[in-house]
């Protein structure tokens, strides 16, 4: 990528394993050979699935994962887990999102409303009081995320998943300043 553009961090050097890792199913797609220098010989990277991009100075800013990890408090963190975790808790949807600007993290969250009709069963999970849900809601999500609570959450027009850019800019833009 150009200088000031996002792209995927790969690293390479004496440090980088010859022949990867000593289980070679997590090699697929972890090491890779890339074309280095005007002669564009082939060089071992590890592909790191970070996101950074090259600064003026020449150094690197961090720019989020290129997977659905983040680093909370010195330890890996699958978001996707707390995402099933919520909707277990009674959420009709949620998705965690990085506001790369405020470097913010943040959770929209999608309660499941009442039943509609009086015969419905709702789930035990439904059946809390809100403020139990809410507190539940709040104790599974990492440290310093800001919790939002939504009628909806935009979708992608075409693949119907939810669509995180414009989720983070709806959630920037209704996000008062500190």
């Amino acid at each position: 990528v150009k200088d000031g553009e996002v792209g995927e961090l790969f690293m390479a050097g004496p440090m980088v394993s010859a022949v990867g890792y000593t289980d070679a199913r997590k090699n697929d797609g972890t090491f890779v050979d890339l074309p280095v220098g005007k002669e564009g010989t082939l060089v071992r990277h590890f592909r790191t699935r970070d996101l950074a991009r090259r600064r003026p100075d020449g150094s690197l800013e961090y720019c989020g994962r290129a997977d659905g990890f983040a680093k909370v408090g010195g330890k890996w963190l699958d978001l996707a887990s707390v995402e099933r975790r919520l909707l277990e808790a009674g959420c009709k949807e949620a998705a965690l999102v990085w506001d790369e600007q405020a470097k913010a993290r943040h959770a929209a969250i999608v309660l499941n409303s009442a039943p509609a009709v009086a015969t419905a069963t709702p789930s035990a999970a439904s059946r809390k009081p809100l403020a139990a849900r809410i507190a539940e809601c709040q104790r599974l999500l990492p440290k310093d995320t800001r919790l939002h609570f939504l009628r909806e959450l935009p979708h992608h027009p075409t693949t119907g998943k939810i669509h995180r850019g414009v989720l983070v800019k709806q959630l920037v833009a209704a996000t008062p300043a500190p």
